[in-house]
């Protein structure tokens, strides 16, 4: 349109200017002229721009230079260059355009000349950002021609084409000239390539008048020419190919031949003769087209194809098929018929077959993946002077591709041709697809073993061409519709109606990698004029219990799901409308209307109850979502997602729609209690949080601004350190701008009342460098002992495709510092890296819980080569460092650690003091890559060893490690015991079973974080959870091993091996008693026998006897067992119950016979022997009293005190406490209620005391 306002434009203003032109430049000539002849630079003429500026687009940019002569019929320009984003693809230079302006008036095209020196296309036009259409429908026009054109000439010396336009490059030069007038016609067209290559050659006439047709067309090449790639001809050959013919057309012959490396394919004519009833044309062509075909498809032609066709177009119009015959080597087609005036068939017959005569499956000549049939019969047949039925039927067997197979395609059809009368044509059609296969087995499965349809059609002369019904099945699925399709001068509209049916989504989960459930059904009704671009749809549907194997989706579907939408297009642009797409718990409704420059929509959703989507939230999340066109095509977008526990909001700019979209704008998330979202971050989170994105951004982010800032209050979560460093108020900034590949950061800034941190720079490829700033206010709330600042600050930097520099410093308290000088691969897979400094080593104590270690180390390394521990070299060292393991109760003072790392190994030189007393050191080289072998030696030099409960010792010697540590090295050595003392612990007998597991629910993180550091969570001890480690440890003590308590007091000595593995240990040897006795209120047992060896758990194991007479009786006490918890046994011969014997060995007489005094004292006797747990010998002496307790236990100064208590009523019990040292206290406790009791005491010191207590379980 803008061309043609342009020409208007030079016409009117020839017209006017005319009558003065002369031999000298007038007014309009040097108002539109380009050349310098007045001054020195070329502005372009007011024409030349005025045509750029009509021509040009967006994305389209035309210049012209040197445009002259556009008032005096021939013009000129030196060029015309059209170029998009990717710069120039159409070049024209030295162009002439000599026409006849004034013809225009008259509807003709005059133009003398049309020429230029090059033509040079190299590509096509990217396509335009704004290539949508317009919502309005345009309706239908014709396009209007003028009445004649004339164009002598047509020349370009050079005309360059790239590949991107036919396949391959090529330059030719091109000749022609048309006429197209006064019922005549010529055409002349020569494009000769300027290689040598090929020509392409038109000459051709024809007169109304005369009916004389001249034509000579002919195509040239040799190999691997334009035609060749262009076809995708197997082999590129060379092409020849030619039609030519001159005569009248009633007795017109073309003779028509195609050549490939100078081989004849085909050859024939094609006639037309003229009859006493009309014209005839017989075509006649044959010849061996295999090889023009690819390998595969040559079979199917064999040496020979022939096309037969004679055709008889009579005066009447009337049109006869005689004969119509297309043979190959498994291709037979035969066909004749008769068309009446009225364009209805009078009968016609069509026969064709494709089979290979040996059976062989055939590949058909189809483009794309190979398609292979066994076979495919076509029949149709009929004739109205036997009746008006007529039958078709067309089958394939056995179709093969990769993405469709079928056993066999059936598609039969039977109806009426009625010619006389009312004229009318109906079809009733059977459809079926046997096994079909969709190139996956999910599709298979979804549509069933077949698939079968059917369809009416009627039509009526003067009446619409209707379907009056369809039916697609397959497997679950039912597809039905009618339709009607009516004609006019406006084009056809199309009318009808759709139903989809699936009655079970179930075979469709295959399809979609998920179990799917329910039923869908939908109803599609339309109206359109496509010639006119209007259509009316509307559709209905309703969905029954739709699951899609997410409980959460499903909770949104489940029950019934409806829907209710509404589509028009018509002249005054496009309506939609959403009334209802809902289910029980959600529902989207909407409205959309498309108009140029003001188009506008609006959206609004709603699901009932949040935690449906996500477990944790409550209430409704509502969706609001609308969109607002400007003239520009621009569009204004508003949306706000809101739910109880959180608020997103945005609004902005949305431009380039339909080309590549791009926002500008801000959008907020805000969530002002983040506690409500605990339970969906599995961890207790607390405070306030605003998120808000600001800037904009393509779709693909090649060019974007944002910034994005957050700002918390109060904020916590499940982690302590996290917590720490959260503290006061947070908030957080990020700007960057630029491109996916290149993006700059501005600003990049975290602070919280703990920390800051900075950072800014450059993120591209190969080109990226950041710096950065972070400071920590106090580093004692990471690492105790160590209170003030810690900063770090330095540059990351690339300096290539995979090269970074790496410059950081880090200064903390007490004169800590690294500093990380080098270079490193941008993946991190190699380094050189300089490293040093200081650093506290309670750094490390949060991985080493409950252990500890205190003091500061001193490190210079380089790392050179992958990021790994063998890379490293350099020294480690800590002078004057303490090491606490609570565990084993041991302290380790002034220790001196150094580690030499070089070549993959450290070579370890440690050495310090025990804290009770002795000296350890540790040294040997340990290497650092797998399997990690080591040469490592510990050397104790009166080491003390102790447990209060257990033991204490002193230990000397030296143990070895000896291997791969990763596959069990080997430990031996000797040590040697100093005086070591072995206690028997003591414990209450109050018959009371051990306190259960306690189990903790809901336990909070800090408390579970406390247990574990207590050690009161179990950890596994995941048998073969690593590599057992061989032993060979021998412990020697000649004497001094004194195992005493309960009464015991015995002297060991002599010498233990520890062999077998740590998985498996084998004790050999062990200790034996030297001397001993056992006390019994008096009564001294001599020890019999006594040995003590160790178990796996490095617990030792004693096993005494010791015997005395009492009366008739031989009274045997045995003690065997571990040293913390052994059992105590009594026996006689003959033999007694154990509270029995007992009593004899202190009494000398029966149970029964003993006095409350001397059950006192009897249960004294069995406080210091029978240990703890369990029912024992004191809650049978319980039961038999019949009282409610009955405990015995020792004060922190060595008293021994029993008590006794009962139940006087329900809710009322006492107790009676008398020590070894004459203390008595009376107890008395009164049950108010399950919570509150009342508590009273008084002693025979005069001590008394009253109390309220409030208990509760939990």
């Amino acid at each position: 349109m803008r061309l043609i306002w342009s020409l208007i434009l030079v016409g009117f203003a020839t017209t006017a200017v005319a009558q003065v032109q002369d031999d000298n430049p007038g007014f309009f000539d040097r108002l539109f002229r380009t050349d310098n002849a007045d001054n020195n630079e070329d502005q372009g003429g007011f024409l030349e721009q005025l045509i750029e500026d009509q021509l040009s687009d967006a994305g389209r940019t035309v210049v012209i230079d040197g445009f002259e002569g556009a008032l005096s019929g021939r013009a000129t320009m030196d060029s015309l260059t059209i170029s998009d984003g990717d710069g120039v693809w159409l070049t024209v230079t030295d162009a002439v355009l000599d026409w006849n302006r004034g013809a225009l008036l008259r509807g003709q095209v005059e133009v003398a000349e049309i020429t230029a020196a090059e033509v040079l296309l190299p590509r096509g036009p990217l396509a335009s950002d704004d290539t949508a259409p317009t919502p309005e429908a345009s309706g239908f026009n014709l396009p209007e021609l003028p009445v004649s054109i004339n164009i002598a000439k047509l020349a370009a010396d050079r005309v360059f084409v790239g590949e991107p336009i036919i396949g391959a490059e090529i330059e030719a030069s091109v000749t022609g000239a048309i006429n197209l007038a006064d019922g005549e016609g010529t055409a002349q067209l020569d494009i000769v390539r300027l290689d040598g290559r090929g020509n392409f050659a038109l000459d051709g006439t024809y007169s109304n008048t005369s009916t004389n047709l001249a034509l000579d067309l002919s195509v040239t090449e040799e190999p691997d020419g334009v035609l060749a790639n262009l076809l995708d001809l197997p082999d590129r050959p060379s092409v020849d190919f030619q039609i030519t013919g001159d005569a009248p057309l009633d007795e017109f012959a073309a003779s028509v031949r195609l050549a490939t490396d100078g081989s004849e394919r085909l050859a024939g004519e094609i006639t037309t003769t003229k009859s006493t009833d009309g014209r005839r044309y017989t075509t006649d062509i044959s010849g061996d087209i295999a090889p023009v075909f690819a390998p595969d498809y040559r079979p199917f032609f064999g040496e020979q194809i022939d096309l037969d066709a004679d055709i008889l177009l009579q005066s009447d119009g009337e049109l006869t098929i005689d004969r119509l015959s297309l043979q190959s080597r498994v291709l037979a087609l035969d066909g004749s018929g008769r068309i009446g005036t009225d364009g209805l068939p009078r009968n016609f017959r069509l026969l064709g077959k494709i089979a290979a005569v040996d059976g062989q499956p055939v590949t058909l000549p189809l483009p794309g993946e190979v398609t292979q049939v066994d076979r495919i019969d076509l029949s149709l047949g009929f004739d109205a002077e036997t009746g008006d039925d007529w039958t078709g039927r067309f089958e394939i067997a056995h179709l093969v591709r990769p993405d469709f197979s079928a056993r066999s395609l059936t598609l039969e059809g039977a109806g009426q041709i009625v010619t006389q009368g009312t004229k009318q044509i109906t079809a009733n059609l059977d459809f079926e697809a046997a096994s079909p296969e969709f190139g996956a087995p999910k599709v298979a499965e979804a549509l069933g073993d077949d698939i079968k349809g059917t369809a009416r059609i009627d039509w009526i002369d003067g009446q619409p061409l209707r379907l009056q019904s369809l039916m697609l099945e397959g497997g679950p699925t039912t597809l039905t519709g009618t339709a009607e399709v009516a004609f006019s001068d406006e084009g056809p509209s199309l009318t009808g109606g759709v139903n989809a049916s699936i009655g079970d989504l179930t075979p469709y989960s295959a399809l979609a990698d998920r179990r799917l459930g329910g039923a869908v059904d939908v109803d599609v009704t339309f109206d359109a004029a496509p010639l006119a671009g209007t259509f009316d749809i509307a559709a209905k549907g309703e969905g029954r219990d739709i699951s899609l194997d997410d409980p959460r989706a499903d909770a949104v579907l489940k029950g019934v799901s409806s829907l209710d939408f509404h589509v028009r297009r018509d002249a005054t642009g496009i309506n939609a409308v959403l009334s209802r797409l809902e289910s029980q718990e959600a529902s989207l409704t909407g409205n959309a209307t498309l108009t140029s420059g003001g188009s506008e929509f609006g959206l609004r959703g709603l699901i009932s109850d949040a935690s449906l989507l996500l477990d944790g939230l409550t209430g409704p999340i509502r969706l609001d979502l609308n969109g607002q066109e400007d003239d520009g095509r621009n569009w204004s977008i508003d949306a706000n997602l809101a739910g109880t526990e959180a608020t997103i909001t945005a609004n902005g700019r949305l431009s380039g729609v339909y080309a590549i979209p791009r926002f500008a704008g801000r959008a907020t998330a805000e969530v002002p209690d983040l506690a409500k979202l605990s339970e969906i971050a599995d961890q207790p989170l607390g405070g306030a949080i605003k998120v808000t994105l600001e800037g904009q951004t393509d779709a693909e982010f090649d060019d974007f601004d944002l910034a994005v800032d957050v700002e918390g209050t109060g904020l916590s979560t499940g982690s302590s350190d996290l917590n720490t460093l959260l503290a006061g108020d947070l908030t957080a900034r990020l700007r960057a701008l630029g491109s996916a590949k290149s993006a700059q950061i501005s600003d990049l800034s975290v602070n919280t009342g703990a920390m800051t941190a900075t950072a800014q720079g450059r993120i591209a490829q190969g080109a990226s460098r950041i710096e950065l700033a972070a400071r920590l206010r106090n580093l004692a709330d990471f690492a105790a002992g160590f209170p003030g600042p810690l900063a770090v600050m330095g540059t990351i930097e690339e300096t290539g495709q995979s090269t970074m520099n790496i410059a950081l410093q880090a200064e903390g308290p007490g004169g800590s510092r690294t500093s990380v000088q080098g270079t490193a691969q941008s993946d991190f897979s190699t380094a050189e890296l300089d490293l040093n400094g200081q650093a506290p080593l309670a750094l490390a104590n949060r991985f080493i819980v409950p252990n500890t270690i205190a003091g500061r180390s001193d490190f210079d390394l380089r790392l050179s080569g992958p990021i790994a521990l063998s890379s490293l070299s350099g020294r480690i060292s800590a002078p004057g460092a303490r090491i606490t393991a609570p565990e084993p109760g041991i302290a380790l003072n002034d220790v001196d650690i150094a580690v030499d790392l070089s070549g993959g190994r450290a070579e370890l030189a440690i050495d310090g003091a025990v804290q009770d007393g002795g000296r350890f050191s540790l040294a040997g080289p340990l290497s650092l890559t797998a399997p990690y072998p080591a040469q490592l030696a510990l050397t104790l030099r009166q080491a003390a060893l102790s447990d209060p409960r257990l033991f204490q010792t002193d230990v000397s010697g030296t143990i070895t490690v000896d291997g791969p540590l990763d596959q069990g090295a080997r430990i031996a050595g000797n040590l040697t015991l100093g005086e070591t003392e072995v206690r028997i612990p003591s414990s209450g007998l109050g018959g009371a079973n051990a306190i259960p597991e306690i189990v903790h629910l809901n336990e909070p993180p800090p408390v579970r974080g406390t247990r574990r550091r207590a050690g009161l969570i179990g950890q596994s001890n995941g048998a073969g959870g690593g590599p057992a480690f061989p032993l060979d440890l021998t412990i020697s003590a000649p004497n001094r091993i004194f195992v005493r308590g309960r009464g015991l007091d015995s002297e060991f000595g002599g010498a233990l091996r520890l062999a077998g593995t740590t998985a498996d240990v084998v004790p050999e040897g062990g200790f034996e008693l030297i001397r001993g006795r056992l006390d019994i209120l008096g009564r001294r047992l001599e020890l019999d026998r006594a040995r003590i060896t160790m178990q796996g758990s490095f617990d030792p194991w004693i096993d005494l006897r010791a015997s005395t007479q009492a009366d008739e009786y031989l009274v045997i006490v045995s003690v065997i067992g571990p040293a913390g918890n052994p059992d105590i046994t009594f026996s006689s011969d003959p033999d007694l119950p154990q509270e029995e014997v007992l009593a004899r060995l202190i009494f000398g007489r029966g149970l029964e016979t003993l006095s409350p005094l001397q059950a006192a004292r009897l249960a004294l006797a069995v406080r210091t022997l029978a240990g703890r747990g369990g029912e024992g010998v004191v809650g049978k002496i319980r039961s038999g009293t019949g009282l409610a307790d009955l405990d015995v236990t020792t004060s922190e100064d060595g008293n021994t005190a029993v008590r006794a208590g009962a139940y006087l009523s329900e809710n009322v019990y006492t107790d009676v406490t008398i020590d070894s040292a004459g203390e008595t206290r009376l107890n008395l406790n009164l049950d108010l209620s399950p919570s509150v009791t009342v508590k009273g005491g008084v002693g025979n010191d005069g001590d008394t005391s009253i109390g309220i207590f409030f208990e509760r379980d939990y």
